[in-house]
């Protein structure tokens, strides 16, 4: 069906399948075999998807942006919280996208996935693309300035540990020599250093 957003522009049909933004680099390159081993519980349940693989960092926000414009609106995020800190990013920033018109759906591949623990009752993966139902989160809009003193607007999860601190899991997951040895063997000892 054709669906007309507030500013009454009509946006294009609704595709039926859901999109999944993977990054196969999360939880320290472990998402490319948890993502082959989903692709492959995803053709045994015979569903429906769009797979996109991001490059680069914020890859995710254009993607998601992208999709969205194309007519998703079950967006899959196979990625740790640094990626869907992105695809928030994607979501927000585009004033004719309604946040209720979008299922989003997350599938924690990262080390740490912090979001993921914010829910009690977490559903298998396949479950989570069949469900009808939906938790509503709270999305923040946070204006600030970066290291460098240029005023910002990020968007993040009512979540402390999400969206805020995405430069900082930047510079953490770029450590290298003794530190990244570190982090592989202990990720809370790694997040000291």
């Amino acid at each position: 069906y054709s669906q007309r957003t507030e500013g009454g522009n009509p946006r294009t049909h609704m595709k039926s399948e859901i999109i999944i933004i993977v990054n196969p680099t999360a939880g320290d390159g472990q998402a490319k075999k948890r993502w082959q081993n989903f692709e492959n519980d995803l053709k045994n349940n015979h569903i429906h998807y769009h797979a996109v693989i991001t490059e680069y960092q914020d890859h995710a926000t254009e993607l998601v942006s992208q999709a969205v414009s194309s007519g998703y609106n079950r967006i899959g995020v196979f990625s740790g919280d640094g990626t869907l800190n992105e695809v928030l990013q994607g979501l927000f920033k585009e004033d004719h996208i309604k946040s209720e018109d979008i299922k989003l759906i997350f599938y924690p591949a990262g080390s740490s996935c912090d979001f993921e623990k914010k829910f009690n009752n977490r559903r298998d993966w396949i479950q989570r693309i069949q469900a009808d139902d939906a938790v509503s989160i709270d999305i923040f809009k946070v204006e600030c300035h970066d290291f460098t003193g240029k005023q910002i607007s990020r968007y993040i999860i009512n979540n402390s540990s999400i969206g805020i601190i995405s430069i900082a899991n930047e510079k953490f997951n770029s450590v290298k020599g003794i530190t990244k040895k570190i982090k592989q063997m202990n990720v809370d000892v790694g997040a000291v250093i």
